[in-house]
């Protein structure tokens, strides 16, 4: 439960870093940051989605595809599309399918 809302908590941090640090940054290098922070919580995602033992699915699955449509979605707010954008959708959709199925 505690790395579920640990996961959560980190959209806070990031905006949080964004908030304080983007006077450097160009909004296209922030939604790069963020397409590519998707991309790594699809992959721990895709990781973990197939995995029932001790609900390891539900607790860090789940916030990552979470994490995942929150974190696209500011970065296609804040810049052009990218490849990475529809690799992380790609990915996030894999990994709710494969969550689906090993249920069964």
């Amino acid at each position: 439960m505690t790395l579920s809302i640990s996961l959560l908590m980190s959209y806070y941090l990031f905006r949080l870093i964004e908030r304080r640090v983007s006077q450097g940054f160009s909004k296209a290098q922030i939604a790069f940051f963020y397409a590519y922070a998707a991309l790594v919580y699809a992959c721990a995602a895709l990781l973990v989605s197939w995995m029932w033992l001790y609900y390891i699915n539900l607790f860090v699955g789940v916030p990552c595809l979470i994490l995942v449509v929150v974190f696209r979605k500011r970065a296609v707010r804040l810049g052009p599309h990218t490849a990475v954008l529809k690799v992380s959708l790609g990915m996030g959709f894999i990994a709710i399918i494969s969550c689906i199925l090993s249920g069964f």
